[in-house]
């Protein structure tokens, strides 16, 4: 039997505007950035080095990861806060459903979002590189970030009655892997004189997704000279476990 709110969300998401003002600007968005990338190459009156064109690439993917991953954040954390809007989170407590089939039904449609966003930049990204494992690896990256974000959202809206509450708390937390993941440590070594190990420093900037975009799918993790874990291997396991961590505390808040 199908999870009935699975079927609810997708109907509910097919008939909401917002999702499809979300995507076109997003389609608009990428399609702006190529473009400028284009009129750059090509105006350009120095010559180009092959690591121009790459780092092009990333841009586009980091922006990529910039739209979607603030997007989906902002659609999961209304999830449980229109349940309590609509005075249904009792009934939808009530249920026969266990919390993660609750959970599923819920995320599993915003996750669906983040997919077909990526699949709508994809023939843009075929103009500036094409299909290969880098490719892949970008677009990796993008979908365990977004997923990751949507769960976090999901588990604050949970823990929060108040929506604008959960949606601070939200952004907050997607802030610091954006940014808080590459700032720390230079705070740390910069204004409090503090010496932090390399491998440290290396094991947080690959939890930024944009750092491990950036590294590109050879970037690796060096201790003592040695590689030791691909970056982007470290940012799979990372983002699994506090995912992990955002299913048990949405479980525990809908119990």
């Amino acid at each position: 039997m199908l999870n009935p709110i699975l079927i609810k969300e997708f109907r509910t998401q097919l008939r909401n505007r917002k999702y499809y003002t979300f995507a076109v600007f997003y389609v608009v968005i990428i399609c702006v950035v190529a473009f400028t990338m284009f009129w750059s190459a090509s105006t350009s009156k120095k010559p180009l080095s092959p690591e121009y064109g790459i780092n092009l690439s990333f841009i586009f993917f980091m922006v990529q990861m910039l739209a979607i991953g603030t997007i989906c954040p902002g659609f999961a954390v209304y999830l449980i806060s229109i349940e309590r809007q609509n005075l249904t989170f009792d009934v939808l407590r009530s249920t026969l459903l266990k919390s993660y089939q609750i959970i599923f039904g819920k995320i599993l449609p915003i996750i669906t979002y983040a997919l077909i966003l990526m699949f709508l930049s994809l023939p843009v990204a075929l103009l500036i590189m094409p299909l290969n494992r880098e490719m892949a690896y970008c677009y990796l990256t993008i979908f365990i970030s977004a997923a990751t974000f949507s769960l976090m959202g999901f588990a604050w809206s949970s823990i929060f009655k108040n929506a604008r509450t959960a949606i601070v708390a939200t952004y907050i937390a997607v802030g610091i892997f954006a940014i808080g993941t590459v700032l720390v440590p230079v705070i740390i070594s910069k204004v409090f004189q503090v010496k932090i190990a390399p491998i440290i420093a290396d094991l947080l900037n690959a939890l930024n997704p944009f750092w491990t975009i950036f590294k590109g799918i050879d970037g690796t993790i060096w201790s003592m000279n040695v590689s030791i874990i691909p970056t982007w291997i470290v940012l799979v396991l990372g983002y699994l476990f506090f995912s992990a961590i955002a299913i048990i505390v949405s479980i525990i808040k809908l119990k």
